[in-house]
């Protein structure tokens, strides 16, 4: 399921919300037991992050976190590929995870990386070094 959902939102990065609430029933069926318990569980899972993340709190608690540090990411970015002299083809796309990811490698293509948020800020000089490697990967 992971791979099927990030190549959709790496083809387009307004997917993301996209497949959250029109395809609820996408988590359920890949990650939950099928039974009436678990469903009801996970609707109430469900229906709390959204209720959550649709708030203002919700949505300025994320952006506010990483709003400045992400603005010096593409500043960052943009220098260092300026100075490669690079041009990238098209947007890059940054999505940010919650968790470090354990079951799964976060692998970056050339304008789309999966982050986790604790990496954005920890290993935040990898992050560019990895990204930028990636884009001029691919000017090759």
């Amino acid at each position: 399921m992971w791979n099927e959902v990030s190549e959709r939102i790496s083809d387009d990065h307004i997917n993301s919300a996209k497949i959250f609430y029109d395809e609820e029933d996408l988590f359920y069926n890949r990650l939950f037991a099928n039974s009436s318990c678990c469903l009801k569980d996970y609707r109430g899972i469900y229906k709390a992050f959204k209720v959550w993340w649709s708030s203002f709190a919700g949505q300025f608690s994320i952006e506010r976190s990483i709003d400045e540090k992400s603005h010096g990411l593409y500043e960052e970015l943009k220098s260092s590929l300026s100075q490669k002299g690079i041009i990238p083809k098209k947007e890059l796309s940054i999505c940010l995870v919650y968790d470090d990811c354990l079951l799964f490698d976060l692998e970056v293509t050339s304008y789309f990386a999966i982050i986790p948020i604790k990496n954005f800020y920890v290993n935040y000089n990898d992050v560019v070094h990895n990204l930028v490697a990636h884009i001029a990967e691919d000017k090759n």
